[in-house]
């Protein structure tokens, strides 16, 4: 999604979300530090995180603790949605 403030572009991309089985989550967060980690929009910068908290296809090392440090770490806020796919349970402690 792209960076910015508006509403409507927000909301649309949220809806046109698609889940999938597999994902890359820990690769998608690390993506999005290293976006936000170049904006300088004199605003709060913040990640938005819906998932089952399953990561199963990452080529990153980064694990949940390391990524969560490094947003603390350049001042990225991180909201997250907890989201069942199927009937699979949540991975409630990486979430």
């Amino acid at each position: 999604m792209p960076l910015g403030t508006s509403h409507s572009v927000i909301s649309d991309s949220v809806s046109s979300m698609t889940l999938y089985s597999h994902s890359k989550l820990f690769d998608a967060i690390e993506a999005g530090i290293e976006m936000l980690d170049g904006f300088n929009s004199g605003n709060d910068k913040a990640i938005f995180i819906f998932s089952d908290g399953k990561d199963n296809t990452s080529n990153t090392n980064n694990k949940a603790y390391n990524l969560q440090q490094e947003m603390r770490s350049k001042d990225i806020k991180s909201f997250v949605m907890g989201m069942r796919f199927g009937t699979n349970d949540l991975d409630q402690e990486v979430l």
